[in-house]
């Protein structure tokens, strides 16, 4: 097999599928922009003065990274089940399991790495706002300079590196466990 046909074959399986894999890419990069606003907001340095504002931030990032996980487990089921009949056709044209397995691995690194570039982009573009927003609610003084968090930036990259890798796993184990005519 062709040095790069692989990543090839998975950039081509995402654009072919787009309409599967949008609403997917959609939803990832929305949990990150959440996430990355939620830890952001918890080590933002004025709400980390406030000792009852801080650790209620904390319990809501845990929440947000407990809900990413459910959410984005979920939908990456969804697009799994209609990939099923493409990768049995793979398998019955002459790609192996290993194949099949390592194209998965590839088009999970791309959806990854684009959720991550966009979520965390638009979460530093609405960092401010939000930022603005909480302080109105909580009546404080909305003197503060901006900052990109980049211990949020660091627990986004950890999460959903997780998340990420658990959902491989279990497209993994979806192929593997199957033969091809289930498929």
């Amino acid at each position: 097999m062709r040095k790069g046909f692989l990543p090839r074959l998975a950039a081509t399986g995402l654009s072919s599928n787009r309409q599967t894999y949008l609403p997917y890419f959609l939803t990832c990069t929305g949990t990150v922009l959440m996430f990355y606003n939620m830890c952001a907001l918890t080590y933002h340095t004025s709400v980390m003065k406030n000792v009852s504002v801080g650790s209620l931030m904390s319990i809501g990032m845990w929440v947000t990274a407990i809900f990413a996980v459910i959410f984005l487990f979920y939908t990456n089921s969804f697009v799994i089940k209609r990939r099923k009949k493409e990768f049995g056709i793979y398998n019955i044209l002459g790609l192996e399991k290993k194949h099949i397995g390592i194209t998965m691995l590839f088009e999970s690194l791309y959806v990854y790495l684009g959720s991550m570039v966009f979520g965390i982009g638009l979460g530093i573009l609405f960092n401010k706002l939000i930022t603005l927003l909480l302080y109105r609610m909580l009546r404080f003084d909305p003197n503060f300079r901006f900052e990109i968090s980049s211990r949020a930036i660091l627990y986004c990259a950890v999460l959903f590196a997780g998340i990420a890798l658990l959902n491989l796993l279990y497209n993994l184990l979806q192929v593997r466990l199957s033969n091809p005519i289930q498929l």
